[in-house]
């Protein structure tokens, strides 16, 4: 999914290359993206199992602003959601943004100005 977003103008517009698999690196430049894929298990059927998968992605839209994150977040939804296509040699059936929520980060360093978050999670249906 790095592939697509980074292919996407509003997205690479607004991030550059920052969408990090599974942390931001340290000091990293905002806003970014993080990344992270969980599970991933075959769709069972009634003659049993598939080759259709299911996965489950957690993708941090992080910004200096609630609203910054917020816009950053909604550049995401439009990028992923029902896409479809070959990424990573994956067969892409189409991606489904389940929810998402808002977080902040306060600073650990007593400064003022800490890390806002809107986190989306999606459902990647795909082919091995």
């Amino acid at each position: 999914m790095r592939t697509a977003l980074l292919d996407d103008g509003a997205v690479a517009a607004v991030v550059g290359t920052r969408v990090h698999p599974h942390a931001r690196p340290e000091g990293g430049a905002l806003p970014a993206i993080v990344y992270e894929l969980g599970a991933d298990a075959a769709v069972p059927t009634l003659a049993g199992s598939s080759d259709l998968y299911e996965a489950n992605m957690l993708l941090v839209c992080l910004a200096e602003t609630r609203a910054a994150a917020a816009s950053l977040a909604e550049l995401v939804r439009a990028a992923l959601d029902a896409i479809s296509g070959t990424y990573a040699s994956h067969a892409i059936l189409f991606v489904r943004i389940t929810s998402s929520s808002v977080a902040y980060e306060a600073p650990s360093d007593g400064s003022d100005s800490g890390t806002y978050s809107t986190l989306i999670t999606a459902s990647i249906h795909h082919r091995h």
